[in-house]
């Protein structure tokens, strides 16, 4: 349908009109300057400005006719700017499209901030350490969800995300201290929920994005310090502690408590083993005794590989006998892999609800009564009395697998020249069996154990050891 288009002095009475059809009338006190009035009544002001690069005419949109908010009057200011804008060499067009895409990214709410930010931590993306292995951005986005769905979006997430202040941010996280939305308050779920905020409202500022123009997290109140976690069982504690793994009537089955003894006699995080496969033991019965921990289960993304010493093969020896799936180390009561939460239940007890009705099932430290303490204390225990017996720093954190630190750490620079996998066995994890050994005799002389003579208890048929081997195990 052919519009009509005219030129006259453009006033309110055209904007008000109500045409049968859609006209065009330009402004003859300002070239360019024009309106498209609608047969509704809606009137919406353009001005034309010459585009240089594209070497032809470009219409600008000024805004909507308002009888208070955008007269004739302030339109044609606002067109003559433009016009002035471009002549100096600006391009008009591409900068305000800019800015109203800038005003559509500021205009989004706190809640649809937190789920493209979800989306994004979420997502799925091929290692960069490992082509062909995929894992989420970020490996505890679940945590992240968590924390910003139980605080964050109640309280805030109706608002534009833009004009969220620190005077906010302190506001409710304060009222997370002292407890918000049925969760019981603590200082650890303060800092904890401060940590996760912050992290988001930084990738929401980023360059590209720009959903905010002032980070709120930021100048905010000082916060109390982290609790320092330096649970460390003694030799007194050690010694309950094993021997009563042994005891017949825990609520938990035998795997967990080889699971609980392993970590200790082997520095691993718990997730490092808790699902680990027969195939990934190498040497059982040998001297060159060790687990290759794939990087998917590390928390650095890198394989270990971590000795096993005499006391963590007795350990494997009758985990491997245990029924069930006899390609799995550690096994659960159903026979299967142990749960993520299997071995923190087992050590300070678990709660639960069915129709109505609570249960409790006591745990290992009350059933000792022992302190609580977590699997990862364990790690922190088996450090600190390997220190105790004057093993080196350095030694230590190559079994914790926190490379680069402690003495005569050895720099990242120095490992890329120093490959692996030239001979069978590498010489590289000889200080970190030293490590664990030493680690197994001072476990034994506080358990009260003797050392075996022969270690025989895996009735597996081993290979030949090549003749590199040799000159290790003699």
């Amino acid at each position: 349908m052919a519009r009509s288009r005219r030129s006259k002095n453009i006033t309110r009475e055209i904007c008000e009109s109500r045409p049968a059809k859609r006209i065009s009338i330009y402004d003859t006190k300002c070239p360019g300057f024009f309106v498209n009035v609608y047969p509704s009544g809606m009137a919406t002001f353009f001005v034309k400005l010459w585009n240089r690069a594209a070497k032809k005419q470009k219409a600008q949109f000024i805004g909507r006719y308002h009888p208070e908010h955008l007269t004739v009057e302030m339109a044609r200011s606002r067109a003559n700017s433009f016009k002035g804008r471009n002549g100096a060499g600006e391009d008009v067009v591409k900068t305000e499209r800019k800015k109203l895409e800038l005003a559509s990214k500021q205009a989004m709410t706190v809640a649809q901030v937190i789920d493209r930010y979800i989306d994004h931590i979420s997502e799925v993306i091929e290692s960069p350490k490992k082509p062909g292995f995929f894992h989420a951005r970020i490996k505890t986005w679940r945590n992240y969800r968590g924390l910003l769905n139980r605080f964050l979006r109640p309280a805030l997430g109706h608002r534009l995300a833009d004009e969220i202040t620190n005077d906010d941010i302190q506001t409710l996280l304060d009222k997370v201290r002292k407890g918000l939305n049925g969760y019981k308050g603590s200082n650890a779920n303060m800092l904890a929920a401060k940590d996760k905020f912050s992290a988001m409202f930084t990738w929401a500022l980023a360059a590209g994005r720009r959903y905010i123009t002032v980070h709120p997290c930021r100048d905010l109140q000082e916060m109390p310090a982290k609790g320092e976690r330096k649970r460390v069982l003694n030799l007194e504690e050690i010694r309950i502690f094993w021997h009563g793994l042994d005891r017949t009537d825990l609520p938990f089955p035998r795997g967990v408590a080889l699971g609980l003894k392993f970590e200790l006699a082997t520095m691993l995080r718990s997730i490092e083993f808790r699902t680990a496969e027969v195939a990934e033991l190498k040497g059982l019965g040998t001297r060159c005794a060790h687990i290759t921990v794939p990087l998917e289960r590390v928390k650095k993304r890198r394989v270990i590989e971590q000795p096993l010493s005499t006391l963590a093969q007795e350990i494997i020896a009758e985990a491997m006998r245990l029924p069930g799936n006899p390609d799995i180390v550690f096994r659960s009561v159903t026979g299967i892999r142990l749960s993520h939460a299997a071995l923190a239940d087992a050590l300070n007890g678990v709660k639960c609800t069915r129709r109505g009705k609570t249960t409790r099932t006591k745990g290992l430290c009350e059933i000792l009564g022992l302190d609580k303490f977590t699997p990862h204390d364990l790690r922190r225990t088996a450090a600190s009395v390997a220190r105790e017996l004057q093993c080196r720093k350095a030694d230590i954190a190559a079994c914790l697998d926190h490379s680069g630190k402690g003495e005569e750490a050895v720099s990242p620079v120095s490992n890329i020249y120093m490959r692996r996998g030239v001979v069978p066995w590498s010489r590289d994890l000889e200080d970190k069996r030293i490590v664990l050994e030493t680690l197994a005799e001072g476990l034994r002389e506080a358990i009260g154990l003797k050392p075996p003579k022969l270690w025989a208890a895996l009735n597996v048929d081993l290979p030949p050891l090549p003749a590199e081997l040799e000159r290790l195990v003699a």
